[in-house]
């Protein structure tokens, strides 16, 4: 859950969950994976089938009441950090990743489309709020579908965050980019701010500005 401290121990927080992909980790450019809370076997705990040999599994009629998605809905999105400007604290590190499923002509790599995802820790404009975020783009576009699985020709989440970071690059250096190197350089070196925006999903990007 997102705090009003810095010392927040929830997850990290992607960017645009839009994709269909599960991208397999490159394995000579990887990023540690951020530590999960560790979960309690379900067979080793108290009352379980395996260390309680009289178990008997509960009625399903013990599970006869209503679910408040409402509540809940609410419940998940307060523990997301708010809508806001944020800046980098600390180091940010840097990984790439591959769709090896989605391919195309164009693209910058052979083995799929290319993801470079810059992560690390986020703190808001008033230093109120701090957590985990993690910032996707791609170069290689791809655009959103509609209910057809048809091309949209809008670009999608990861499309979108690398034109942004090329706008950001000219804000602050009043040139274009000139080697996708440049991108990468100013992301995890440059001091910027990321507007974060808050959704019963998760944490968005929804633009870069100068800092």
């Amino acid at each position: 859950m997102a705090s009003k401290t810095k010392e927040s121990n929830s997850e990290m927080l992607t960017g645009k969950p839009d994709t269909r992909y599960s991208p397999k980790e490159e394995p000579m450019k990887t990023m540690t994976p951020y530590a999960l809370d560790a979960v309690p076997d379900f067979y080793e705990t108290e009352g379980s089938g395996k260390s309680d040999p009289e178990y008997n599994p509960p009625d399903l009629n013990d599970l006869d009441f209503p679910i408040d998605h409402q509540t809940m809905a609410k419940t998940f999105e307060e523990s997301f950090l708010p809508t806001g400007d944020y800046a980098w604290l600390k180091d940010r590190q840097l990984s790439k990743t591959f769709s090896e499923k989605d391919k195309r002509r164009g693209d910058i790599s052979p083995h799929g489309r290319a993801f470079y995802n810059v992560f690390g820790k986020v703190e808001s404009k008033d230093g109120a709020y701090s957590d985990y975020f993690k910032l996707t783009i791609s170069p290689d576009i791809r655009f959103r579908k509609d209910d057809k699985g048809n091309d949209t020709r809008k670009p999608d989440g990861f499309a979108e965050n690398w034109k942004r970071a090329n706008d950001l690059y000219f804000l602050l250096y009043a040139k274009n980019a000139e080697r996708g190197t440049d991108i990468l350089k100013m992301l995890l070196t440059d001091q910027y701010y990321l507007y974060i925006t808050r959704s019963p999903r998760g944490n968005f990007l929804n633009g870069l500005k100068k800092g």
